[in-house]
This record gives structure tokens, sequence and C-alpha cells, in this order.
């Protein structure tokens, strides 16, 4: 805060200000500078946004001895500064993203990645899916996830590549990639218009879901300046059906801040079943796993056992996309334990 005396030099131009950024990155330093010397003034333009302070309530979500035949709820609490987005200038909605969380990737050494870029170095990897919740089938989508070390300032700067096959034993023949409207198709120029954008070949399909689900003429979801991303994807465009529900995927990252195709990390292969899922994220709405991001949104997670612990995932993956970039990503484990089962011969003599 300036002080009564800084003020009246301020509007007298006996006091100019220095503007920086500071850690975390969403914080401005303001430094006032005492006019003993002229200063050279200079525009300055900014377009700072509402920045969130969201976490759970608790780093694991403790299931006790469940059933290997149902699903176990519970629920996740969550806790932190929100925003308040029912009138200006705060009318950004916070949102929070829940998925089953798939791999956790160790930081690269610069010597590894290509450019050093940590957008491009994966922390963390998710998937979900609304086909247990959405009435017709057909309209099932698959939801894809990643978190990285660090920010991109737009997404045109990075790619990230899910290649996958609905079959174990073969090779990757889709690929869902974040784009832009025309871009892969037509090799044109790269707009603001992010999609996620699906593949059977070299040539990526023209449309797709906005990246992050909704469009930002409805939605602000933080696309620039940020190092979360979340790829809605129709099931069927992917291969997958009510009789062919399960897949395997792998995801690469890629630079785009320099040459055509600097490659970044790779997080090798996965599976997910839409028909059976490990974790059930939806709080029973069909769509997308997208909430407010409040102390007042009620989670409730339901555990899968056995789909569950055969499937590789390793807890839950939030993603809080209206947060500051540090916090942004978060991993909560799953605490459970198999039924147990004692059973004792039972030995009888007979005869005399």
């Amino acid at each position: 805060m300036l002080s009564p005396r800084d003020l009246a030099l301020l509007a007298g131009k006996g006091l100019s200000l220095r503007v920086e950024a500071a850690a975390p990155a969403s914080v401005l330093k303001i430094t006032p500078i005492h006019a003993t010397v002229p200063v050279l003034k200079l525009p300055v333009y900014a377009a700072p946004r509402p920045v969130a302070d969201m976490h759970v309530a608790q780093a694991a979500l403790d299931f006790g001895t469940v059933s290997a035949g149902a699903t176990t709820m519970k629920l996740l609490p969550l806790a932190g500064a929100t925003l308040d987005f029912s009138a200006t200038p705060t009318t950004t909605r916070p949102l929070l993203a829940v998925f089953e969380l798939h791999a956790v990737d160790p930081r690269q050494q610069d010597s590894v990645l290509q450019d050093n870029v940590p957008s491009i170095d994966v922390q963390y990897v998710g998937v979900t899916s609304d086909y247990l919740t959405v009435a017709n089938k057909e309209d099932a989508r698959i939801f894809f996830a990643v978190a990285t070390y660090g920010p991109w300032s737009t997404p045109n700067e990075v790619r990230f590549n899910f290649r996958i096959s609905t079959s174990v034993t073969s090779a990757p023949y889709m690929i869902v990639a974040n784009s832009t409207d025309g871009f892969m198709t037509s090799l044109g120029a790269r707009s603001d218009a992010f999609i996620a954008a699906t593949s059977t070949g070299y040539y990526f399909s023209n449309s797709g879901d906005p990246l992050n689900v909704y469009r930002p003429a409805d939605v602000q979801t933080a696309v620039f300046n940020n190092n979360v991303m979340v790829f809605s994807v129709p099931a069927k465009e992917i291969g997958l059906s009510a009789a062919n529900p399960a897949f395997a995927f792998s995801l690469d990252s890629e630079s785009r801040t320099g040459d055509w195709r600097n490659m970044g990390d790779y997080v090798g292969r996965m599976t997910y079943n839409m028909a059976k899922p490990g974790l059930s994220l939806m709080n029973g709405q069909a769509g997308a796993p997208l909430f407010t991001d409040s102390p007042a949104t009620q989670l409730q997670v339901g555990l899968n056992l056995v789909p569950y612990a055969t499937s590789g995932a390793q807890g839950i993956l939030l993603l809080h996309l209206h947060n500051g970039s540090e916090t942004r990503a978060e991993a909560v484990t799953v605490n459970y334990h198999w039924p147990t089962e004692i059973r004792l011969p039972i030995m009888r003599q007979t005869g005399p």
C-alpha cells in the first residue's frame, strides 16, 4: 500500500512506480521511486486475472476395507480461497476438473528435455469418462488431463499427443492432440480457437471439442498462462463403444516455440475402461468432470476395487484451473484394504 505522502507525490508527478513480476508468478511487485532525477515514463498494459487458492482438505482418501463386488462412496472435501464470481470485477467462475490419476512423471533433467522447456515436462496424466452417467451411451465422452512442471504462454507453444489403441496388442492408431480450428488439416496459421483434435492418420479433423471443454465465449477456462489442460473427445471417435469400452494410451509432448517439432517428454502405456472405471468421479452428472472450485462443492468419489487395482490407477488428479501456477495440479492418494476371508477345514472322526 502507498502511504498518504506517496499518493500525494504520485498525484504531483513527484513519484514513479516500478512494476515487476514477483514469485509467485501471479503476484505483481510495485515499488515507489521518488523522482530526484528525470524519469522516463512508459505506458504499461496489464491484463490481470483473478486467482483462487483452492485445495483438497486431505491428502489421502481412505476407503477402509471395501467389497470387491460393489462401489464404495466417500466424500472428498475441498478447502481454501475461492473466487466470488457473482458480480464484477470478479465474474470468473473458478473451475475444478477431476480425473483418475494414471501417471506421475518425475521432472526431466535439462540435458534430457529438448529446449529446456518446463511447459512440455509432464507431471501428471489423468483420464475419466461420463459413460456411466450419460443417458445415451452413444454420446459418451472420454476426458484426458495433463499437468506440466511449468506454464505455457499460449497452447500454441506446446503440443500434447495422446496415442490411443483399443487393443492392447496393436500399435496406436488414433491421436488426440491440442490444436486450433483448421491448423492441423490445412497447415494454415494458428489461431486462438483451441480444440482437442483427433486423427486416424497424418491429418487431423478440422473441428473438435473446445480445449478445456467449454467455448471461451461461454466460460473462461484460463487456457493462457497455464500448466494444466483438459481434452474432451467423443468416445465413438476413438473407436470405443458398449461392446469395446477399453483402450490403452500413451502421451508425448512437443515444443512449438522453435522448430516445427522439438520432442519433449514421454509417458508410456496406460489403460482405461469407460464401462468399468476404477473411480466414479462425475457426482452423478452427465457431461464434463468440471465443478465449481469452492469449499461448498461436495465431491463424491466411488471406488470400484477390482478395476481400480488392475488398471494401474494411482489416485485422484484434481486440476484447479484458476489457481496460481504452483498449486493448479493436485494428486490425492486412494487408500483401501482388500476384503479377507479365512476358511478353516472341518475335520471329524466317524466310526468306532
